[in-house]
């Protein structure tokens, strides 16, 4: 939707912001269809209620893979919901809110809703494939240590975005090109069987 927006505004800035972010969906993608492999391999299913359940660590299989697979996952996680640094199709001093800039009132606020849903989602997919601790406990329990969980992610994605400084689009890049080479050496180990 967010593409979508910037393209049909006419605004420069809005065209250019919302090609920034169609480059970016381009090189993420990949990553995330790696974790989602991995964990169909490692659970031998592609139904998603039983990767959903079991994650990637309770059968004590593909350990060295599944590490590797996290440890991407948790790398590609800021870009993916575009919080600072990879904020870049947003950057207000070069592209003055890039493929938003033509938004107000309930329109900017059902995009920005949209990624606060998005970090939730990806922090909810995140806790269920390789945060899995604690989910043996009773019912009500359960459910909240989920969200404490989610909650510990929500923080620490903050906490990344209020330190750091809003990468350049060629230096983003490249971080994304070394994500998806650790992702695809994740699934190549998985396949190996390690």
């Amino acid at each position: 939707a967010h593409i979508l927006v910037g393209q049909a505004s006419g605004s420069v800035f809005s065209i250019i912001g919302s090609n920034r972010e169609m480059t970016m969906v381009l090189f993420l993608e990949p990553v995330v269809i790696s974790a989602i492999v991995h964990a169909a391999i490692v659970n031998q299913s592609l139904q998603i209620p039983i990767i959903m359940t079991n994650g990637v660590f309770n059968n004590h299989t593909h350990t060295l893979s599944s590490v590797l697979m996290a440890i991407t996952f948790i790398l590609v996680f800021q870009p993916l919901v575009r919080k600072i640094p990879f904020d870049i199709s947003e950057a207000e001093t070069e592209i003055i809110e890039g493929s938003i800039m033509e938004l107000s009132g309930p329109k900017l606020a059902l995009i920005k809703l949209g990624y606060m849903i998005k970090l939730i989602v990806y922090s909810a997919i995140f806790v269920n494939l390789y945060f899995t601790a604690g989910n043996g406990l009773a019912q009500p329990f359960v459910f909240l240590v989920f969200w404490i969980k989610i909650s510990l992610i929500v923080l620490f994605v903050t906490l990344i975005s209020i330190t750091n400084a809003r990468l350049r689009i060629d230096q983003a890049l490249s971080y994304f090109l070394w994500l998806i080479l650790l992702s695809i050496s994740a699934v190549i180990l998985c396949i190996a069987g390690l």
